[in-house]
C-alpha cells in the first residue's frame, strides 16, 4: 500500500503543479487581453457604441437636390511656350455703349460714357458697329449693322422741339431760362414766367400788367424772380411761384423803382438771399421777407451782381469784387478783382456774364473769356481762354462743359485743357439763344420755338439710318482690331507689319494665316524683340534643355543671315545664327542647356530676331520652351493636365477662351500648336476636357454675335465638308466634338457689366439663345445642351428662358457652422428661377475659398494648412443643397518652371514657404474633388444623427450630439443603385461615431477612409454589426451601400 500511496501523492502533486501553471497562464493571458482591449479601446477600434452618436443610413423619399457633381473653373490654361503672341496675331476689342440719339447717318453717344469706357476715337474709324434693339415685348434683335466712317468728339444730337400747347412762348420771346431739379422755368420779354415748360400740359403763366417780371435767378433750392416794381417771388419746385417780399416793405427802394428811369440791371440769389442791382448803382438785399436798400457799397456804386450756389459776387464801379455767403457780410476777392479792375480801368465792360451751380464766366468783346470757381485746396481759381470768334452767349453746364455761341448762332464746345473749340451745330441748325437745362442738356431758342438737345460723341456710319430704325437706349457694339504690343521693333528705318500667307502685301490685321514682316530700309541692324514675363527662376528649370523654334523666310537679306538669341545682363547671349535663310517659309530650331546664370537671372530677359542691312524677314510660329514638348502636339504642361485628370471633374468651365469679349482673336481660337497660345485654343481646351473624361462649359460674353455662334457650332458639329469642320479635322479631331461629350454647357453672361437693366440682361440671354437655336447645327447637339443664364439680376429673379441660372460663390474657409451660414447667405442672394422650388438648381460657375490666415504669426507662418476634411466640408455644406453643380476655381501659375518644380497650382507673388503650404493645400483640394466624384448624378437626401444612449447619469447626450454636429460633417446621397454616406472631420481632433443601416443592410457595404491630405488609407467591407468608427483630424470617410 505504501508504494500506492506514494504514487497517489506524487500524482496529486503533479496535478496541482499543472493546475498552478494553467492558472498562471490564464491569469497572464487575461491581463494581456485586458491591456490590449484598453489600448484598442483608447484608439477607438471598437467599443459598445453606447456613448457615441449614431449616424443613420436610411431610405428617403424627399431628395433635396440632384447633384450634377463638382467641376473646375479655369480662367487660365498655362502654356509651356514662354513666348506671348507666338504667331503675331491681332485680337478683336469690343466696346459696348448705349445709344443716346441718331440722325441721318450719325449715331450719338453720351460723352461721359465714351470717356469712362476709354474708347479711343482715333481707332474707331473702320470698326464694325452693331446695334441691338429691344421691342415692347422684350425681344432683342439686330436693328443695324454698319461700318464707322468718321467721328466727332462733340456734337449736338437731334433737337427735340418742346410742345407749346397753350401758345405761351410761341408768341412771346423767351429771354432767360432757369431750372430746379427737372422743372424748367422760362422768362419772356413781355414780363411773364412760364413754369414747367418741358411738360407743356402742366405749364402755368405768372405775370400781368401789374406784375411784370424782369429777371429770374436760380439758387440751390429755389428759382427766384423779381418784378419791375421790386417784388420778390420764389418757387421751390419750378411749378408754383409765391410772393416772398414786397417792395412796399422798403419805401426808399420802392420809390426809386417807381421812377421809369431806374430799372433792375442784374439779379442773383444764393442761400435764401436775393440781391438786385439797379441802374443808378444802388442795390437791394432781401432775406426772407426783409428788404434792405443801399445807395452805395464801400462809398461806391455797384456795377453788377451774380452768384453760384454757394457764393454771391458783387462788383463795384472801380472793378473791385466782393463776395458773400449771405448778402450781408462781404470780403474782398483779390483774384477776381485783379481781372475786373484792369478791365474797368480801360473803360471796358464785360459783355456776357453767365453762371452755373459752381462757376461763373466773364467775356470781353476783345475775345478774352474768364472762368471763375472755387475748390477746397486752392480757394478761388481763374482760368483765361482766348476765343477767336465774337460771342453772343456763354453757357456752363452742370458738368462744367462750356458752350460758346457766336454772333451767327453757331455753337462750340470749349476744350478746357487745350483751349480749342469743336463745332457742335451742323449747318442750318444755328440758334438764336442757348440756355442750360437739367441733366447737362441745353435748350435752344430759334425765333419763337424751343428745342432740347445734348452734347454727344457722334459716330458717322456708311449708311443712312431709317426713321424708326435706331432708338435711344439701344445697345451698340463696336468691334475693332487691337494691335498686340508684346513684340517691339528696333533699329533705324525698321518697320514691323503683318502679311497674309502667300502675299507680300502688308496687312493691317492679323489672322490665323498672318506672319510678322520686318522691313529694313537702310543699313544697320534691324530686329524684333520680346521681353519675357518673369525672372530666370520663373522661366527655366534646372538640368533641362530648351528649344528655340520658329518659321522664317527672307527677301533680299545679304547672304540670308538671320540671328536668333536670348539676351540678359545676367548671362551671355544664347542662341544661333541661320545662314542662307530660305525664301520660303521654313522651320528652324536650336536646343541648348539651361545654365546656372540663366536660373539666377533677375534682369529682364529678351528673345531677339534680327538681320543686318536692307531686306525683309517674315517670322511666324515662335516657340521657346522645354525641348521635350513638340510644337505639333499640345503645349499644355503635363503636370497641369495630370493634376486635373486626377480630379475627375463633372464639368470644366473654359473661361480661358474669349468668345464675345476683349482679346478674342479672329480665327486663332480655332488653331493649335504655336499658331496660338494653348490657353486661347478651343481645340486644346476641349482636348483637356476629354482627357479628364469631363464635359465642357463654354462661356459667351456680352459681345457675342451671330457669326461667333455659327462658327463655334460649326467647329463643334460640322462635317469635314464644312470649313470649320475641316479645320477641326486638320487639327486632329475627326469625330465632331458635339458627339464626344454627354453634356455641353453654354453660359451667357455680362462679365464686363455692360447692361444697365434686368430687361437688357434677360433680353440679351434670350437673343443669344435664339442665335444658337437658329444655327443649322443646333439639332446636332440640342439634346446635349444645357443653357445657363450668367447674369446678375438686380430684381432677384431670372427673367430669361435659359435652362438654369449660374453665379459666383466666394466663401472663407472656416468652421462647419460658419460655412453653413455663408452658404445660406449665398442662397438668399442668388436669383429665384421661375418654375423651380425655392432656388433649386443653381449652378456655381466659380467657387473660391479664401484660406484662413493667422494674424498673430509671421507672413510665412500665417498661412494655415487646409485638410481634406475641411475642403470636403466646405464643398458639401448642408446649406449648399440649393446648388445643382459647383465648379471649384483652380489657381494656375503663369510661369512654366512652376509645373516642373511642383508649384503649378500656386499663383505668383508668395514666399517659398507660403508656396509650399499653398501647393499642399491645392493638391489636397484636387484630391478631394476626385473623391467627391462618387456622388455625381446622385440626389442629396436628408441625413440623421441620433444622440448617444448611455445610461451614465454623469453623461450628457445632448451636449455630445451638439459637439458632434459642430465638428463632423454628415452628408447622404442616393442614386438608382446605391446610397453614399460621406463623413468629414474638419476639426483638429479625433472624432468617433457609430453607424446603423436602419432599414438598409450594411452587409457588403464598402467603406473608404482618406487621410487629411486626401490619400486613400484603406478600404473595408462592412457587416451589419454596429461598430465604432474613428476619423482622425482632417480625414474623410466614404460608405457606399448598394440597394
Amino acid at each position: 500500500m505504501r508504494w500506492f500511496d506514494a504514487l497517489f501523492k506524487l500524482s496529486n502533486d503533479h496535478v496541482r503543479f499543472k493546475k498552478r501553471r494553467l492558472v498562471v497562464f490564464l491569469i497572464t493571458l487575461l491581463i494581456i487581453s485586458m491591456l490590449s482591449l484598453g489600448v484598442l479601446g483608447t484608439l477607438g477600434i471598437f467599443g459598445t457604441g453606447a456613448e457615441l452618436c449614431m449616424i443613420k443610413i436610411q431610405d428617403s423619399n424627399t431628395p433635396l437636390q440632384t447633384m450634377s457633381g463638382y467641376g473646375i473653373n479655369l480662367d487660365y490654361i498655362p502654356d509651356v511656350n514662354i513666348i506671348n503672341d507666338p504667331s503675331f496675331e491681332n485680337s478683336i476689342d469690343y466696346e459696348m455703349l448705349s445709344v443716346a440719339d441718331s440722325s441721318d447717318n450719325t449715331v450719338f453717344f453720351d460723352t461721359e460714357a465714351v470717356r469712362t469706357n476709354g474708347v479711343n476715337l482715333d481707332n474707331v474709324i473702320g470698326s464694325d458697329m452693331t446695334i441691338l434693339s429691344i421691342d415692347e415685348n422684350g425681344v432683342m434683335s439686330t436693328s443695324l449693322q454698319a461700318s464707322v466712317s468718321g467721328y466727332s468728339q462733340a456734337r449736338f444730337g437731334s433737337f427735340s422741339q418742346l410742345v407749346d400747347e397753350n401758345w405761351l412762348w410761341s408768341q412771346s420771346e423767351v429771354i432767360d431760362i432757369e431750372y430746379i431739379d427737372n422743372s424748367v422755368v422760362a422768362l419772356s420779354r413781355d414780363g411773364k414766367i412760364f413754369t414747367d415748360i418741358t411738360n407743356g400740359q402742366l405749364s402755368k403763366v405768372y405775370g400781368d400788367e401789374e406784375t411784370f417780371f424782369t429777371h429770374i435767378a436760380r439758387s440751390e433750392n429755389a428759382i427766384n424772380a423779381i418784378t419791375s416794381r421790386g417784388d420778390i417771388y420764389v418757387s421751390v419746385d419750378g411749378k408754383t411761384f409765391s410772393l416772398q417780399a414786397s417792395a412796399t416793405s422798403e419805401p426808399s427802394y420802392e420809390d426809386v423803382l417807381a421812377s421809369d428811369s431806374v430799372t433792375v440791371t442784374s439779379f442773383a440769389a444764393c442761400n435764401n438771399t436775393q440781391i438786385a442791382v439797379l441802374s443808378d448803382g444802388s442795390y437791394m438785399v432781401c432775406t426772407g421777407s426783409n428788404m434792405t436798400y443801399s445807395t452805395q457799397m464801400y462809398s461806391q456804386s455797384v456795377s453788377f451782381v451774380t452768384a453760384t450756389n454757394t457764393t454771391i459776387y458783387i462788383a463795384l464801379d472801380d472793378g473791385s469784387v466782393y463776395e458773400s455767403m449771405n448778402g450781408l457780410v462781404y470780403s474782398y476777392n483779390e483774384e477776381i478783382s485783379d481781372i475786373t479792375s484792369e478791365v474797368y480801368a480801360s473803360n471796358s465792360r464785360f459783355s456776357i456774364i453767365s453762371t452755373s451751380k459752381s462757376e461763373l464766366s466773364f467775356y470781353l468783346e476783345t475775345g478774352e473769356l474768364f472762368v471763375v470757381g472755387k475748390n477746397a485746396t486752392d480757394g478761388t481759381y481763374v482760368n483765361e481762354y482766348d476765343v477767336s470768334v465774337s460771342l453772343s452767349d456763354v453757357v456752363i453746364l452742370e458738368n462744367n462743359s462750356i458752350i460758346l455761341v457766336d454772333q451767327f448762332g453757331i455753337c462750340y464746345l470749349l476744350n478746357r485743357d487745350t483751349n480749342e473749340s469743336a463745332i457742335l451745330t451742323n449747318q442750318g441748325s444755328e440758334v438764336t439763344r442757348l440756355f442750360a437745362a437739367p441733366n447737362n442738356k441745353v435748350i435752344a431758342r430759334r425765333n419763337y420755338t424751343l428745342s432740347t438737345s445734348s452734347i454727344y460723341v457722334a459716330l458717322e456710319i456708311d449708311q443712312t439710318i431709317g426713321e424708326q430704325q435706331v432708338h435711344s437706349g439701344d445697345i451698340c457694339y463696336l468691334s475693332f482690331l487691337h494691335e498686340n504690343t508684346c513684340w517691339e521693333v528696333y533699329g533705324e528705318n525698321s518697320l514691323l507689319g503683318y502679311v497674309n500667307e502667300g502675299s507680300d502685301t502688308t496687312s493691317e490685321s492679323g489672322n490665323a494665316e498672318t506672319s510678322a514682316r520686318l522691313i529694313g530700309a537702310s543699313n544697320g541692324l534691324h530686329f524684333i524683340s520680346q521681353q519675357l514675363d518673369g525672372t530666370g527662376a520663373d522661366l527655366f528649370t534646372e538640368d533641362s534643355f530648351l528649344r528655340i523654334e520658329l518659321s522664317l523666310r527672307q527677301n533680299n537679306i545679304q547672304d540670308g543671315v538671320v540671328k536668333v538669341w536670348l539676351s540678359c545682363e545676367d548671362f551671355d547671349d544664347i542662341g544661333f545664327v541661320i545662314e542662307n535663310c530660305s525664301d520660303k517659309m521654313t522651320s528652324y530650331s536650336n536646343v541648348f542647356a539651361v545654365n546656372s546664370q540663366m536660373l539666377n537671372a533677375t534682369s529682364p530677359i529678351r528673345l531677339n530676331i534680327a538681320f543686318e542691312g536692307q531686306g525683309e524677314l517674315f517670322v511666324d510660329s515662335v516657340y521657346l520652351g522645354l525641348d521635350r514638348y513638340s510644337s505639333d502636339n499640345s503645349l499644355i504642361p503635363d503636370a497641369f493636365r495630370e493634376g486635373l485628370i486626377s480630379t475627375r471633374p463633372s464639368a470644366i468651365r473654359l473661361n480661358n477662351l474669349d468668345f464675345g469679349r476683349d482679346g478674342a482673336g479672329n480665327d486663332t481660337i480655332y488653331e493649335v500648336g504655336t499658331l496660338v497660345e494653348a490657353g486661347k485654343s478651343l481645340e486644346e481646351s476641349l482636348g483637356l476636357v476629354r482627357d479628364c473624361q469631363s464635359n465642357p462649359w463654354l462661356v459667351l460674353s456680352a459681345n457675342t454675335d451671330a457669326a461667333t455662334v455659327n462658327v463655334l457650332l460649326e467647329y463643334l458639329c460640322g462635317s469635314v465638308s464644312s470649313e470649320y469642320g475641316k479645320l477641326r479635322t486638320d487639327n486632329g479631331t475627326a469625330l465632331p466634338w458635339g458627339r464626344q461629350f454627354e453634356t455641353i454647357y453654354i453660359e451667357i453672361n455680362d462679365a464686363g457689366g455692360n447692361f444697365s437693366s434686368d430687361i437688357q440682361r434677360s433680353s440679351y440671354v434670350n437673343y443669344v439663345i435664339g442665335l444658337i437655336s437658329q444655327s443649322e447645327y443646333y439639332l446636332e447637339i440640342k439634346d446635349r445642351l444645357v443653357l445657363l443664364d450668367g447674369m446678375h439680376y438686380e430684381g432677384g429673379v431670372m427673367l430669361s428662358g435659359a435652362d438654369h441660372h449660374c453665379s459666383d460663390l466666394g466663401l472663407i474657409l472656416s468652421s462647419l457652422s460658419e460655412m453653413n451660414m455663408q452658404y445660406a447667405e449665398a442662397n438668399y442672394s442668388s436669383p429665384r428661377v421661375p418654375g423651380e422650388y425655392g432656388n433649386a438648381g443653381e449652378y456655381i460657375r466659380s467657387a473660391t475659398f479664401a484660406q484662413m490666415m493667422n494674424s498673430e504669426l509671421t507672413d510665412d507662418e500665417a498661412i494655415l494648412t487646409v485638410s481634406a476634411g475641411q475642403w470636403a466640408t466646405a464643398f458639401l455644406s448642408s446649406e449648399s443643397y440649393y446648388t445643382a453643380m459647383t465648379l471649384i476655381n483652380i489657381e494656375a501659375s503663369h510661369y512654366p518652371a512652376s509645373y516642373e518644380d511642383g508649384f503649378g497650382f500656386v499663383v505668383e507673388g508668395r514666399t517659398t514657404v507660403q508656396r509650399e503650404v499653398f501647393a499642399n493645400n491645392e493638391q489636397t483640394k484636387l484630391n478631394v474633388l476626385g473623391i467627391l466624384d462618387v456622388i455625381r448624378g446622385s440626389n442629396r437626401i436628408a441625413s440623421e444623427v441620433s444622440m448617444p444612449l448611455s445610461s451614465d447619469p454623469d453623461f450628457d447626450p445632448e451636449l455630445v450630439l451638439s459637439a458632434f454636429n459642430q465638428n463632423v460633417g454628415v452628408y447622404l446621397f442616393e442614386n438608382s443603385t446605391s446610397y453614399t454616406l460621406i463623413v468629414t472631420n474638419p476639426s483638429s481632433e479625433q472624432q468617433q461615431f457609430a453607424m446603423d443601416g436602419i432599414d438598409l443592410s450594411l452587409n457588403g457595404a464598402v467603406l473608404e477612409r482618406y487621410s487629411a491630405s486626401g490619400e486613400l488609407i484603406r478600404t473595408t467591407e462592412l457587416t451589419n454589426r454596429i461598430r465604432r468608427h474613428t476619423l482622425q483630424a482632417g480625414e474623410i470617410m466614404i460608405v457606399v451601400v448598394n440597394k
